[in-house]
């Protein structure tokens, strides 16, 4: 179809060319779930301050019965570092759980 297109409509064609990586971010929920431990929100939001490559968008922590339990979204561009991420705040002291939503 292409090359028919080329011989038939040289003027509907406009060449592209790869410009780099973009920078696409896009919003990442995580559900996390813990104990309701002193400080633990605080060391949640630092993992995710240190990582220029992502911006925490939103948190929403819930607490019952010494269990903390919300979700944070966060903007990234990349599945290496969401994984990265996932790995990092469950080895915060009291964290129990973080999967993606």
């Amino acid at each position: 179809n292409l090359q028919r297109m080329m011989e038939r409509y040289p003027y509907r064609i406009v060449r592209a060319r790869w410009a780099g990586k973009g920078d696409n971010h896009y919003p990442i929920t995580l559900h996390v779930v813990g104990q309701d431990d002193l400080g633990i929100v605080n060391n949640l939001t630092a993992i995710i301050s240190k990582d220029e490559h992502m911006q925490l968008r939103s948190i929403s922590i819930d607490t019952h019965d010494n269990l903390s339990a919300g979700t944070l979204t966060v903007m990234m561009d990349d599945t290496t570092r969401l994984n990265s991420l996932i790995r990092k705040l469950k080895e915060v002291k009291g964290v129990k759980q973080v999967e993606r939503q």
